[in-house]
């Protein structure tokens, strides 16, 4: 995980890699609004179709995918999962045609990435040749983890098997959950919409639903794990103050709720 400071993260500032390359801190407004501000024309078929959060949601899965999550088409291929790492699945998705624009907001800029070999180390990256960008592992680890750190994703591995005959029964689970979810109908269900009607009834600072849409990505989540640590505080304080739970019962520092909100 590589540092970033946690005030430029508050005051929403985007995230810089180099001098020729920073990633975008959106407001909930530039993500609901993503699929009518870039060029619907390099679209897919299949994107046409996406909202501007779920556009939003596919472009932070380029580079928080995990190994875990591609399993079954690895292992359809004769690749061994456990063998690869987050950066391989990377290079393995991305696709110029479905990807470049939405690079271009991410980046905010025009770029051209493509598929290359770094003629020193032979690892495979992505070039942009018109503004001599390079994505390699170190830049790819970096993005990763700011898209993480904003989207409140956690950056622990989901699961090791102990050996190969467990690892065969992860994938076979996996593979069925597949099937299963190829024959339901797709779902269109927004995965913020709820969390920002949470916030608009019950903050304690007044802000409305236009307020919130203006809020950076990280603030927005903050504030979330913000009035949930503070609403388990007073009910564990409560159950304190009226004789129902044991004072030596309490780790005070846990539900602290002036404490960190991020995930680990």
């Amino acid at each position: 995980m590589f540092f970033i400071n946690e005030m430029r993260l508050l005051k929403g500032d985007p995230f810089k890699i180099n001098d020729k390359l920073s990633v975008k801190h959106p407001t909930l407004e530039e993500i609901t609004d993503l699929d009518q501000n870039i060029n619907r024309d390099s679209l897919t078929e299949e994107q046409l179709t996406y909202s501007g959060e779920q556009l939003y949601f596919e472009i932070v899965s380029l580079f928080c995918a995990r190994p875990y999550d591609y399993m079954v088409e690895l292992d359809d291929n004769g690749i061994n999962w456990c063998d690869k790492e987050n950066y391989d699945i990377f290079i393995m998705v991305y696709n110029q045609e479905r990807y470049s624009e939405m690079l271009n907001w991410l980046f905010m800029g025009k770029f051209f990435f493509q598929h290359a070999k770094n003629s020193e180390t032979e690892e495979l990256v992505l070039y942009d040749p018109v503004n001599d960008i390079i994505i390699d592992k170190l830049a790819f680890d970096q993005i990763s983890s700011f898209l993480k750190r904003i989207n409140f994703q956690s950056d622990t591995t989901e699961f090791n098997p102990a050996n190969e005959t467990a690892r065969q029964m992860v994938i076979e689970e996996k593979r069925k959950e597949l099937k299963r979810m190829r024959n339901r109908p797709p779902k269109n269900e927004s995965q913020l919409s709820t969390l920002i009607s949470f916030l608009a009834w019950n903050n304690s600072s007044g802000m409305g639903y236009d307020d919130i849409f203006q809020l950076r990505l990280y603030r927005f989540h903050d504030g979330i794990r913000r009035l949930l640590k503070t609403e388990h505080y007073r009910n564990i304080m409560f159950g304190y103050y009226t004789g129902n739970i044991s004072g030596k019962d309490i780790k005070f520092d846990v539900i602290d709720w002036t404490g960190k909100t991020t995930v680990e």
